[in-house]
């Protein structure tokens, strides 16, 4: 486990939503960068995150254009389906 007894974890899910993020060499499947993206950070809340950790998600598209997309929240049984669902979001909003 990262840290210790005695001080909190805390991370910050930094999130590309730029346009190179919707482009892929294979043009029949466009955004697959982004839906990966997000499918990886929603598992890693889901099945990785211990129960309270603090986290919260940033997403940015250039300099900009960086907006806090989640505040730090403690994850805990009751709010980590909620977050996994509003990760969902990220994609749906940068299009």
């Amino acid at each position: 486990m990262v840290g210790s007894e005695l001080s909190s974890v805390e991370y910050v899910l930094v999130m590309d939503t730029s346009m190179s993020m919707f482009t892929e060499p294979d043009v029949t499947n466009p955004g697959s960068r982004i839906n990966s993206m997000v499918d990886a950070a929603k598992r890693w809340v889901k099945f990785d995150l211990s129960d309270d950790v603090n986290l919260g998600v940033v997403t940015f598209a250039d300099e900009e254009k960086i907006i806090p997309f989640v505040n730090m929240t403690q994850i805990n049984d009751a709010n980590r389906d909620l977050l996994v669902d509003k990760l969902g979001e990220v994609a749906e909003m940068a299009a």
